[in-house]
């Protein structure tokens, strides 16, 4: 059974919430599609408590740092 960690860490900064999610997995692609997967359900939360996000943006950005 593989096991995987996630790491979330969020600061403000000038005004910005920076949020880093962290996969702790040795497999790129599968810590890759975990932190894609649990970026959507962030993303899902935040609408859902009405904070209104770029969501493309966010994810270009996201993608960028992969």
């Amino acid at each position: 059974m593989n096991q995987s960690q996630m790491t979330f860490n969020a600061e403000l900064i000038d005004n910005e919430i920076v949020i880093r999610l962290t996969s702790h997995n040795d497999n790129q692609e599968l810590a890759k599609e975990l932190a894609n997967k649990a970026a959507s359900k962030l993303f899902a939360s935040l609408e859902k408590i009405g904070i209104e996000v770029t969501r493309n943006n966010l994810e270009h950005d996201w993608n960028l740092e992969l």
